[in-house]
């Protein structure tokens, strides 16, 4: 399941300073860690909003057969004019945790291309792994005064952290200190990723509509009209889809039609999988090919799924869907070709709502955020537990270059 805006001012001029608990603001600003109050104007958007994170973290996505509309030339992702810095005294004699902090292994973590890297939200920061290097990065965040859900989208040169709310978000830098989001380049409302990894989609206040930006959140078009009664979510190729009176419907390059009167299980760039109840109340499992609109009838019966969307694998052949057993939760790997269906030995959070889960654009790995713990399983349904002390960490994203 994006965003950034410094001051353009301030960067510009490079009047950037470091503070304690390592957040850099322009000069002459003390930071404002203030909580504020909610507005009210997004509560209809947080359900979907939620259904979101399963895959709003996935930058590098498999593309659809056709390409999209064209988009204007991304702006180039500012650069920090920040240093790496060390703890400030003040932040270590107040007991802060170092606003940078860097391990090196020297050994790979996993079998991947280099320049894969991995990103985490944690309660207090962002993580970075780079996978086929072996370095781990950790970036503190100040508390984010929302208890509300939180968009975290990777890009060019870093992630992005936005709560929903009218409160402050965080662009987190490679290697630099994070910096305020702009509130009026960047402002409440979900934030997700656009058809290409330097793009976004935003919220267009006060209409309610996303519009397409870069990373600066400067508006590049197009707007996307979206029924704030139904929310949005991630689409599976970079635009988004939304459910209204009738069903669950595409919002794209093309214009809006509708997926399913059914329910939307699992979304990729090449197929949807839905669950349909006709007349009778008589259910199956559905594939959908989004290229043709051919369906094939999967499995009968009805399967009870999470809140959210689960992820198909850019090459089409297995999706990664959240299921309910009683009160428990758990992962299972469906064939999309055999329909059978493998539950994956992963301990899962039945709390914890900002489950993520993005396949590798070689869909040869899954990894998914699991009880604040990063799981790397394979396509076969191994866990390969990655061997380094990670924080707990509740969303995820997936570069690649």
């Amino acid at each position: 399941m994006a965003w950034l805006d410094p001051d353009s001012s301030a960067e510009q001029s490079g009047k950037w300073s470091s503070v304690a608990g390592g957040v850099a603001r322009p000069d002459g600003e003390a930071p404002d860690l203030r909580p504020r109050i909610r507005p009210g104007g997004w509560y209809l958007f947080i359900l979907a909003s939620l259904a979101a994170l399963v895959v709003v973290g996935l930058v590098q996505r498999g593309r659809p057969s056709a390409a999209p509309t064209p988009l204007p030339s991304p702006s180039r992702t500012p650069s920090s004019s920040a240093p790496i810095a060390s703890p400030t005294a003040s932040a270590t004699s107040a007991g802060l945790p170092e606003p940078i902090a860097v391990t090196d292994l020297h050994r790979s973590l996993l079998d991947v291309p280099a320049g894969w890297d991995l990103y985490g939200r944690s309660a207090d920061g962002v993580v970075r792994i780079e996978l086929a290097r072996g370095r781990i990065t950790r970036t503190a965040l100040p508390p984010l005064s929302t208890g509300g859900p939180v968009s975290f989208v990777v890009g060019p040169g870093g992630a992005i952290v936005r709560p929903m709310d009218a409160v402050t978000g965080y662009f987190v830098p490679d290697g630099h200190l994070p910096r305020e989001l702009d509130r009026a380049s960047m402002p409440s409302g979900p934030v997700f990723p656009g058809p290409d990894p330097a793009h976004i989609w935003i919220s267009n206040i006060p209409d309610g509509a996303m519009v397409l930006a870069d990373f600066n959140g400067h508006r590049t078009g197009p707007v996307l009209q979206i029924p704030q009664s139904g929310g949005a979510w991630p689409d599976g190729r970079g635009y988004l889809m939304f459910s209204d009176i009738g069903g669950t419907y595409e919002a794209g390059p093309h214009g809006v039609r509708r997926i399913t009167t059914g329910q939307v299980l699992a979304v990729g760039p090449t197929r949807w999988l839905t669950g349909e109840c006709d007349d009778r109340h008589e259910c199956t499992t559905q594939v959908i090919d989004r290229a043709t609109g051919a369906r094939t009838v999967l499995s009968a019966g009805r399967r009870d799924l999470n809140y959210a969307p689960g992820a198909i694998s850019p090459d089409g052949k297995l999706a990664a869907i959240l299921g309910f057993s009683g009160s428990s939760q758990s992962i299972h790997l469906l064939d999309l070709t055999t329909g059978a269906d493998r539950q994956i030995a992963v301990t899962l959070d039945p709390s914890n709502f900002d489950s993520t889960m993005v396949w590798s654009p070689d869909s040869r790995w899954l990894f998914s955020t699991t009880s604040g713990r990063l799981s790397v399983i394979d396509r076969n349904g191994r866990d390969h537990k990655l061997a380094v002390s990670l924080p707990p960490v509740t969303q995820m994203g997936l570069r690649t270059q």
